[in-house]
């Protein structure tokens, strides 16, 4: 960049590593280099400081009879003028106004002349190059135990460790808390290492444990560093005295969110006008890191703010705000994942799962009706997307109401209870709770509000507490639902041995589905059709169909549903007589159900299952009902 332009900026949060890396590449550079560090300088004294590093006296130069003395940015002109130079300023976030302008006046009065600098925020002027400095890479969840020292945290975690416990190294004893250590301070250098340093005198596992209250622990630092860089709480104090009262008003309330946020819930939950252009300053000040749509901040300075938060006394306001507006998103969301634009607003819940949970576990106890109506509304993302999660939640919401919702929840109660027991809640209280749902869904006499309800009851209670005449009166007349109808019709028809029934009924439920847009109805009226005609011989159709309904569930990110399809595939390949190719579908079916399943459900029992109806010849059509039904 430097090779390319004459002006560069290197963006980053404090202890980013900004400096070192513009004192290295001016190191390479192989000209003259001019190093200015700006962080004492006052808005006033930018020029001089200058002059300073130059090796210029500000009054160095005479001026001639009846002139002037030149001021200090004609003196650096002249003395830059012609001259091939570095120019490297460092830490310009607190002057970034008047070094935007002398930089300016500068470059253009000196063509020879580059600068590399350093800030918190860009200086904004034509011609400047952003190099943005993120934080080090850290290694995934599933990253192995001999790859971890190839990322740059770990790296220099084990660096710095090395450095003040000789013979320190990453093994599968301590590896565990090496990784939490890097997660927990975002990959970020001057965290990495004055945890590092702790090593001297505490544990690493002692270490990771005590980072709940980093700042504290990360007190002690490098003596000879610059204040600003000698303990964790230093570092971010600096950039937060650089905002003003509007943006650090903003900065303590953002600390609500988990996982991120659009400009659109900023403006939703922190209660300021101009929340929407605060966030991009902050942004541009490295208070939150963008991707260009969704914003975070990291976990370090979200402590550090959140302590701010807590001393205005603004915490339980704005947790309710956050509760209320992603409940308010979650109620948007619901109808649409049953449609069309059910992958968008699958992807827009999973952008924000983490403020979603977060909502809800904020709700549990101060409103019990609130966290109802979020676990309601989220149900079936959760079903979509195989997520267990919400279970011991709705395990806490259950204990938490008692013994029943408020009046006018019956549903929100009964499909809390599915969340529950499906996620492999058990025991006395599971039963507890079943048997009041069957009661309360006893209860409603018309078409349900969520349909979801009508699905999770059946799959979560089983026959013994399922009446069907009850449900007749619970369905609605909206098209999904019809199909729905249809499909169970189908599954029914199968379980009792008439087929042609089954096909006729599953083949109107896939058109219905189709209708709506929806694929998860699709796929599941897809295999029985596949499943009958595997019973008739038909093995060709029977991929075909199963082929389809895989890309919808694909499409859906169903780990769960993939994998039993691509269980019931590989029986199809079986009869077929392709072994390799029904090999190749169980063992990805089992991998995508590791990956899935609750802990209540083993992958090879799923095996076993599969291969003792490949084998065994089980009606295709008693499988599937048991399965899914």
């Amino acid at each position: 960049m430097l090779a390319d332009g004459r002006l560069v900026t290197l963006l980053g949060p404090g202890g980013a590593g900004k400096t070192r890396l513009a004192i290295e590449a001016a190191a390479r550079d192989g000209g003259e280099v001019c190093f200015v560090d700006l962080a004492p300088v006052v808005p006033g004294e930018v020029g001089k400081a200058l002059l300073g590093a130059l090796g210029l006296r500000e009054g160095g130069m005479l001026p001639a009879p009846g002139e002037q003395q030149p001021d200090a940015v004609e003196r650096l002109v002249t003395a830059l003028e012609g001259r091939r130079v570095l120019l490297v300023l460092d830490n310009c976030e607190h002057v970034v106004a008047p070094v935007a302008e002398l930089t300016h006046r500068l470059l253009s009065a000196c063509p020879e002349l580059r600068v590399l600098a350093t800030s918190r925020e860009a200086l904004a002027i034509t011609g400047e190059a952003l190099r943005p400095l993120p934080p080090l890479e850290v290694p995934p969840p599933d990253a192995a135990l001999g790859e971890l020292p190839r990322y740059p945290a770990v790296r220099l975690f084990l660096d710095r460790a090395a450095a003040v416990r000789p013979g320190f190294a990453v093994d599968g004893g301590n590896a565990g808390a090496v990784l939490r250590i890097c997660r927990a301070l975002d990959g970020l250098p001057l965290a990495i290492e004055l945890a590092a340093a702790r090593l001297r005198s505490l544990p690493v596992a002692e270490v990771a444990t005590r980072l709940d209250d980093r700042f504290r622990l990360l007190s002690r630092g490098n003596r000879t560093a610059p204040p600003r860089h000698q303990t964790l709480r230093a570092v971010v104090e600096w950039s937060w005295d650089l905002l003003d009262e509007a943006e650090q008003t903003l900065a303590r309330r953002l600390t609500v969110f988990a996982g991120g946020l659009t400009l659109e819930a900023a403006m939703g939950v922190c209660g300021l006008d101009d929340a929407d252009e605060l966030l991009v300053e902050l942004a541009d000040k490295s208070l939150v890191q963008s991707d260009g749509s969704r914003y975070r901040m990291l976990d370090t300075v979200r402590a550090f703010c959140a302590e701010r938060l807590a001393a205005a006394g603004e915490l339980e306001r704005f947790e309710r705000a956050h509760a209320e507006y992603f409940a308010g998103l979650a109620r948007r969301a619901e109808p649409h994942l049953r449609g069309a634009e059910q992958l968008e607003w699958l992807e827009l819940l999973a952008a924000d799962h983490g403020n979603l949970h977060a909502a809800l576990r904020r709700s549990v106890r101060p409103d019990p009706a609130l966290a109802l109506r979020i676990i309601a509304r989220l149900s079936w993302y959760w079903w979509l997307r195989g997520r267990v999660e919400g279970a011991q939640l709705a395990s806490d919401l259950l204990d938490a109401v008692g013994a029943g919702p408020p009046e006018g929840f019956d549903e929100e109660y009964v499909l809390c209870v599915t969340n529950a027991v499906s996620g492999g809640i058990t025991g006395e209280r599971a039963v507890a709770w079943l048997d009041r749902a069957a009661e309360l869904l006893r209860g409603i006499d018309g078409p349900v509000r969520y349909p979801a309800v009508i699905v999770l009851w059946a799959l979560t209670a089983g026959p013994e507490r399922t009446d069907l005449e009850v449900f007749q009166r619970q369905v609605g007349d909206d098209p999904w639902t019809r199909a729905l109808v249809r499909m169970s019709d189908g599954f029914l028809a199968q379980f009792g041995g008439d087929l042609a029934e089954a096909e006729k009924a599953c083949e109107e439920a896939v058109r219905g589905f189709r209708a709506c847009g929806d694929r998860w109805g699709t796929a599941n009226s897809l295999d029985p059709l596949a499943q009958v005609a595997d019973w008739r011989g038909d093995r060709e159709r029977a991929r075909a169909l199963l082929d389809e309904a895989l890309d919808l569930v694909g499409q859906l990110g169903a780990l769960e549903d993939t994998a039993d399809l691509l269980y019931q595939r590989a029986l199809v390949h079986i009869r077929a007589g392709d072994l390799d190719a029904a090999r190749a579908d169980y063992e990805r079916g089992i991998e995508l159900a590791r990956r899935a399943a609750p802990p209540t459900r083993s992958p090879g029992a799923a095996w076993g299952s599969a291969r003792s109806r490949g084998c065994a010849g089980t009606p295709p059509g008693r499988a599937a009902c048991t399965r899914r039904h």
